[in-house]
């Protein structure tokens, strides 16, 4: 694994905790709404993030 890559999912699972902390602080103190919301956005980032990496080693093949 080289060294960029593991950059990129030591940032995907930090983006990923964050979020996860972030909806269950938000589950205590907002509306289930906002943190479907912020659980919604959470996904989309991950899986925007896991394309990009896909794509990437599609591309250095």
């Amino acid at each position: 694994m080289t060294r960029i890559r593991f950059i990129k999912l030591a940032t995907l699972a930090i983006t990923a905790a964050v979020f996860f902390a972030l909806s269950l602080w938000l589950e205590k103190e907002a509306s289930g709404a906002v943190s479907s919301l912020v659980g919604m956005v959470m996904v989309v980032i991950v899986a925007l993030e896991l394309g990009y990496i896909r794509k990437r080693k599609m591309v250095t093949r």
